[in-house]
């Protein structure tokens, strides 16, 4: 649930509120293969809109598979919550930074055309759900 934004005087920019209910962890020290880890406001804002719990998040970033995106990124996964990793984040603090996290959904199975029956593909469309 999105709190109201607060009033905006002339000049100003908009000021997005937290999404958040209850804090979550924000620091991980010494995470395996990794070193210390700080978790971004933006982070712990999709893990609040998308549901994902604080134990998943952490089972991700402790023991979740590691891909590697060049030499400044790092993908962690583990049961559908990938995390997005920056490993020297600008500016510097001493800890690499977790810079979102969000939930993938599943895909509906679709079989071949043309394998076995005839029977009709069916695919989900975004209004179906």
């Amino acid at each position: 649930m999105r709190r109201a934004a607060p009033e905006q005087h002339a000049g100003e920019t908009s000021k997005r509120w937290s999404v958040r209910e209850q804090s979550i962890k924000h620091y991980y020290a010494n995470v395996p293969d990794i070193g210390n880890v700080a978790v971004s406001r933006h982070a712990q804002d999709r893990l609040a809109e998308d549901g994902i719990s604080e134990r998943k998040f952490e089972a991700a970033l402790l023991r979740g598979d590691s891909v590697p995106e060049g030499q400044e990124i790092l993908w962690r996964q583990k049961d559908g919550v990938p995390l997005v990793i920056l490993l020297k984040p600008e500016p510097f603090r001493g800890a690499t930074l977790v810079k979102t996290a969000y939930r993938i959904e599943p895909k509906p199975r679709q079989r071949r055309k043309g394998s076995g029956s005839r029977r009709t593909v069916i695919t989900w469309c975004e209004g179906l759900r």
